[in-house]
């Protein structure tokens, strides 16, 4: 999907969503007080819905049905009706040989029907579809920057230490049934309390703010911070600013997500409301007001929920207040009526304008005579649609003109007017419409030397060439889908742009061509067909053969051919491994396939290098490391024999072969970096071993010695946050010595289950037990590992 297209798929999500949310202002003023807070705050998760997904079912119910056909599209149709005036009259029979390939057009019957395929989209249809990724990039670079420079901004602010206020905290989470540790963090820059993080969130508060209440309103503001924390708003505003940075440009979706933010803290406010007492309705409506006239202007953060992040929204949140009431069984009834309603209306799309089911109501876009079984009787191989609609595109751009979009069979018809065979053309591209703008020829050829007719279909992708898919007619009138090994589509650039003729290089080989933007240049690729796998695979491309390698760890770039004895015989093994094309090649067998049959997967593909090494110096084999970068960036090193005409998984390890903390030691061994597992993400030197069976295992090791912090920033130095109590010993039984709050600390060393090794700048060493992941245990207390320790390191 190229930037244009998918600009014009947002183009008409925002515009349905327009309709949509002001669907949904008219049914919730409708309603107003009849319906309770959480239905006018959750009716909005409709519209989310409709401003991400593209595509929705079609519906005689749907709103849209309702807007003149020139609006019902991101296109301008024109005459609907035409859809239907393309018969026979129409399309252009021609004879194919076989055996020559040559393609005998018989006649023309409507010089009048002319396409656009060659169409060059103009400069302003582009510029508007950078225009508007620049301002996604922009909004989502402002968030990513207020969340960092925020997080910043509290980074080492001082923890509530009040007692009262943090036993008062805790009676809340009970009450709210939360049991996730939260801590209270006092800082200047935030005027209203506020919940801030998604996995460990905090709350935060002015302590100034705090001094001016009184206990019952702290009581309040903790009551609905947690709310939100309950309801998961953090997270539902993170989506609704990811939706909104899609649909920047649209007033109306900013209008919205702005009520979306009042009504939330309508809903929270509820929730609260519904766990008091009605005594303690007035006293938190009080709260608000109060809280709001201490801070002195309105307080938004884009990564928060606050309680008094919007003045605006005040009067109607009283009024919920003062009028707060819970529904009745009946109102319940209605309001899920009335939502499954709005959703049947607004989540549907109209129905298409033109529909061609039946046998007489077609359109063929493409009719060529073949005689693909050589009886000396032709029959007919036809694109039909058969579902969609015609329309006009008057703007400049790829598919202004004649465009028929929808639904394609390819067809196979005898003399007589009988189907063959057919195949759903949407399903063989993978998508749910496809749009030819005028009839054309099929190019024809024999591309695997199997004697049996091929074709390609294609599809517009971009000004640089269009996407095709090779197709073949079995002996029994089978039409399928030709497989390429790794990919299911050729972009291609020149030619026809719904078939294309690939220049053939051997009985079965062809070239393709396209234009590459990123090096400015034309690339050629070949497709071979290969009869053991029944498939075309591409060939790697390889300039001068390089000498046999001997120097281990090596790097080897992606993308090009490594010779190297890999199974000590004395002669030049070639290894070839692609990430774009899929592939990995070991003397021009191909083991990609096998990989998955060996329950490898290779989440994060490294795309610069893979590395040849040589584990036992005493084996005289060599081994082939496939990188892994890892969901989070941790490395992985897969490593693969050839025994000389296999090749066999031989186990992996958590580093890169190149890196300096990697060290291959020639006598079978491995020592590279070890992700730890308890207290924060942090790595060890661990050694892995070969086994009898020539398999990497990770050796056990009691204790690990963690890489040291002194060689990096101060900034990231942990740091004592208050006193801890730390053990001579890693036992609970032995001798204890204090570490002092402030001071920045060095884990030493760790067992990975629950004991860790620290020291100071002040002198002071030992240990302290670990429950879990990160809960510390002081006394009999266990404390979340970010209260008691500053600037630990925690991956993504």
């Amino acid at each position: 999907m190229n930037l244009v297209t998918l600009f014009t798929m947002v183009l008409s999500l925002s515009f349905r969503g327009s309709i949509l949310s002001i669907l949904i202002i008219l049914v919730k003023w409708t309603f107003k007080s009849k319906l309770n807070a959480n239905w006018h705050y959750y009716i909005w998760l409709l519209l989310i819905i409709r401003l991400v997904i593209p595509y929705a079912p079609e519906s005689p119910m749907s709103i849209f049905n309702l807007l003149p056909s020139v609006l019902q599209s991101t296109e301008i149709p024109g005459n609907v009706n035409r859809v239907s005036d393309i018969d026979d009259e129409l399309i252009m029979p021609q004879n194919v040989d076989i055996n020559t390939g040559n393609v005998q057009n018989e006649m023309i019957r409507n010089e009048n029907i002319t396409g656009n395929s060659d169409n060059v989209w103009l400069d302003h249809d582009l510029l508007l579809s950078v225009i508007w990724l620049i301002g996604v990039a922009g909004m989502l670079l402002y968030i990513l920057i207020a969340n960092i420079a925020f997080r910043l901004k509290i980074n080492g602010a001082p923890h509530c230490k009040d007692e009262g206020t943090l036993r008062r905290l805790d009676d809340c989470e009970r009450e709210m049934n939360i049991r996730t540790i939260i801590p209270i963090i006092y800082n200047k820059n935030v005027k209203t309390p506020s919940i801030f993080g998604l996995l460990k969130p905090k709350l935060l508060l002015s302590s100034e703010t705090m001094d001016n209440l009184s206990g019952d309103e702290q009581r309040y503001i903790f009551l609905h911070e947690l709310a939100h924390l309950k309801r998961k708003d953090n997270l539902i505003n993170l989506i609704t600013m990811l939706v909104q940075s899609l649909h920047w440009f649209n007033p109306i979706v900013w209008y919205a997500f702005y009520k979306i933010r009042e009504d939330c803290e309508v809903a929270c406010d509820a929730y609260v409301l519904s766990r008091l007492k009605p005594t303690e309705y007035k006293k938190y409506g009080e709260t608000i007001i109060r809280l709001i006239n201490i801070i002195s202007k309105s307080y938004w953060h884009p990564v928060t929920t606050g309680m008094t992040n919007n003045k605006s929204g005040l009067k109607s949140r009283i009024k919920m207040v003062v009028k707060f009431k819970k529904n009745s069984w009946k109102w319940s009834v209605i309001a899920v009526a009335v939502a499954i309603v709005v959703a049947l209306i607004g989540l549907t799309d109209p129905k298409s304008t033109t529909s061609v089911n039946d046998k007489n109501n077609t359109s063929i876009l493409s009719k060529n005579d073949i005689d693909f079984n050589k009886d000396l009787y032709n029959e007919s191989l036809n694109v039909i649609m058969t579902d969609g609609r015609y329309y006009e595109e008057t703007e400049p751009g790829p598919y202004m003109g004649s465009n028929w979009e929808g639904k394609y069979d390819i067809q196979l018809i005898d003399s007589r007017g009988n189907i063959l065979s057919k195949l759903d053309l949407n399903k063989a591209f993978n998508e749910e419409k496809l749009t030819f703008q005028s009839v054309f020829n099929i190019e024809f050829d024999d591309y695997n030397n199997d004697s049996n007719i091929d074709f390609t279909i294609g599809q517009y992708a971009s000004s640089n060439g269009n996407i095709y898919r090779l197709f073949t007619i079995l002996p029994t009138g089978e039409i399928k889908a030709l497989p390429i090994r790794g990919q299911s589509e050729i972009f291609s650039s020149g030619g026809n742009r719904y078939s294309k003729k690939f220049e053939k290089i051997d009985t079965a080989t062809f070239k393709n061509r396209y234009y590459d933007n990123k090096t400015g240049e034309m690339v050629e690729t070949y497709y071979s067909w290969a009869d053991s796998e029944n498939q075309f695979v591409i060939k790697p491309v390889s300039t001068d053969i390089s000498p046999i390698q001997t120097d281990f760890p090596l790097k080897v770039a992606v993308d090009t051919q490594c010779i190297v004895d890999l199974n000590g015989d004395g002669s030049g093994d070639s290894v070839y491994y692609s990430v774009d094309n899929s592939s990995f090649m070991v003397n021009g067998a191909e083991y990609i396939d096998k990989l998955k049959e060996m329950d490898i997967y290779i989440e994060n593909p490294n795309r610069e290098w893979y590395c040849i090494v040589d584990i036992d110096k005493s084996d005289k084999s060599k081994e082939i490391a496939l990188l892994d970068e890892g969901p989070s960036n941790d490395p992985r090193s897969h490593f693969f024999r050839f025994t000389g005409n296999k090749v066999e998984y031989a186990g992996s390890i958590t580093d890169f072969p190149y890196t300096s903390t990697c060290k291959f030691n020639g006598d079978g061994t491995i020592v590279a970096r070890y992700r730890l597992s308890i207290l924060e993400t942090w790595w060890a030197p661990a050694t892995w071993e070969l086994d009898r069976n020539g398999y990497l295992q990770q050796t056990h090791q009691d204790i690990y010695y963690p890489y040291s912090y002194e060689s990096q920033d101060s900034s990231f130095v942990p740091v004592l946050r208050k006193d801890l109590m730390l053990y001579t010993e890693p036992d609970l039984k032995a001798g204890r010595v204090m570490a002092m709050a402030g001071s920045k600390v060095n884990f030493k060393a760790t067992d990975n289950v629950h004991w860790v090794c620290l020291s100071t700048g002040n002198g002071a060493e030992g240990w302290f037990y670990v429950e879990g992941y990160s809960a510390i245990l002081v006394g009999e207390e266990k404390v979340e590992a970010t209260s008691i320790f500053e600037n630990l390191n925690f991956a993504d």
